[in-house]
């Protein structure tokens, strides 16, 4: 049976770090904030953040380094990786998101024009 590993996430960036250079290619990794919004058993509206850092390589990274700024909202397609290292005697990991496919949002003041132009018609 082949596993699968494929993950949507939509949200807003957060934090945008530099270009890596490799000897077969480049890197960009990102945090994005994802907002949950529900209702607790007592009624009320909790909304809850978690962040990801979202890795992307190659094409995918020289597009997000250009439009890719701190509150942007994007969908990620990717998969889930787990990088482990040791630090002060203890095993560390943390999961990340591996961009294979990235979609921009229209920033507010974007979508706000095409409403305008959109009426006109």
């Amino acid at each position: 049976m082949n596993m699968l590993n494929s993950v949507i996430l939509e949200g807003d960036i957060t934090k945008t770090g530099d270009v890596v250079q490799f000897a077969d290619g480049h890197q960009l990794e990102v945090t994005i904030a994802v907002k949950r919004q529900f209702r607790n058993r007592a009624g009320f509206t909790v909304e809850e953040t978690s962040e990801f850092n979202v890795v992307a390589y190659g094409n995918v990274a020289d597009l997000l380094a250009k439009k890719g700024t701190i509150g942007q909202g994007i969908r990620v397609v990717g998969r889930l990786t787990q990088v482990k290292w040791v630090a002060d005697d203890r095993e560390q990991s943390a999961i990340k998101l591996i961009a294979e496919h990235i979609e921009y949002k229209p920033k507010k003041s974007q979508k706000k024009e095409t409403e305008d132009e959109e009426q006109h018609f």
